[in-house]
């Protein structure tokens, strides 16, 4: 928790330049893209610029750039990938603090407000992350099943993302700010790890977040800063939540080849901890006192999802002996 010390005077926060970096590579998320577009114009906060990185395409940089005047539009010809985007974004950016976000997102209002307040806590603070809230695109109860225990597959707020403005040992990749001069000093995104077109491999943000808290930065989740991630339910079939853990333990397993990464003291091995001490427990309780389907379905497919990581992680490790 941030104690009163800390505190230092806040009323020249919106003299900082916050720079909203967005990655982009299909004409499919135009529309999403737009919508992030008008609701970044819609912020409380005024001292902004937004960057756009296109990712290998040019008919979408070319109707982005007829269409949206206001904002600055790179194309990235060089090197397909998240990661090289975001330090592309970062490179061109010019704000004091450059805030990230996917193109499928939605910010309240007062995202960057909150952003920049954060910051202004204290010097210490060398990043921010909050909240990530699922919206659901279809409207029925098809999704209720879906424990938010494996939220955290649809890149949204889970069981071990707090609730209180806290210190944290990382965030997400998609609400996540940093200083930019923080980046002279841990360097820029690891281009070998992240999202390369359909080949998806995580841990960019993780290993950034790491390298920040390596270099004795603080980071700081504040539940204001508010994102909405668009959800489609084809996001949780059962194909794709087995692509997803294999490949999230493959990404661990990858990250932690070539970064500092305890696994021991890791949020992963608390949310297992989670898991097998709460989750399970109390959907056995639950499937004895009122049997349904439910808690055995929500209990086999975290249980799928466990098993499925692992495999990934070893799939790596065997890879790397070969």
């Amino acid at each position: 928790m941030i104690k009163m010390e800390d505190v230092k005077n806040m009323n020249n926060y919106e003299n900082t330049k916050v720079s909203i970096v967005v990655s982009t590579y299909s004409k499919e998320r135009y529309n999403d893209l737009v919508d992030l577009l008008e609701k970044i114009d819609l912020q409380t906060y005024n001292n902004i610029e937004t960057v756009v990185i296109v990712d290998n395409n040019i008919e979408l940089y070319n109707m982005i750039v007829e269409r949206h005047k206001n904002i600055e539009v790179f194309l990235n010809s060089e090197q397909i990938g998240l990661s090289y985007n975001r330090n592309m974004g970062i490179m061109k950016a010019t704000g004091d603090i450059i805030a990230f976000i996917d193109d499928d997102a939605i910010p309240n209002d007062k995202w960057v407000e909150n952003i920049s307040r954060t910051f202004n806590v204290n010097d210490e603070i060398g990043a921010v992350t909050g909240c990530m809230i699922p919206q659901w695109r279809q409207k029925n109860n098809s999704v209720v099943w879906f424990p938010k225990e494996l939220f955290w597959m649809i890149g949204c707020s889970y069981i071990m993302t707090p609730d209180h403005q806290c210190e944290v040992e990382r965030g997400f990749g998609s609400n996540m700010a940093i200083k930019k001069n923080v980046f002279d000093e841990v360097g820029l995104f690891n281009t070998e790890l992240g999202v390369k077109g359909k080949k998806w491999a995580g841990g960019e943000d993780t290993d950034m977040y790491l390298r920040i808290k390596d270099n004795n930065k603080r980071i700081m989740f504040n539940p204001d800063i508010k994102v909405f991630h668009k959800v489609d339910e084809s996001r949780i079939s059962l194909a794709n939540i087995m692509k997803r853990a294999f490949n999230g333990g493959f990404s661990v397993a990858m990250m932690k080849s070539i970064c500092k990464y305890n696994m021991k003291i890791s949020t992963e091995n608390d949310y297992l901890k989670k898991l097998f001490f709460e989750f399970y427990p109390s959907k056995l309780k639950s499937l004895f006192i009122n049997p349904s389907i439910l808690p055995l379905k929500q209990m086999t497919t975290v249980s799928m999802v466990i098993i499925l990581e692992g495999i990934g992680y070893l799939w790596y490790k065997m890879k790397k002996m070969t």
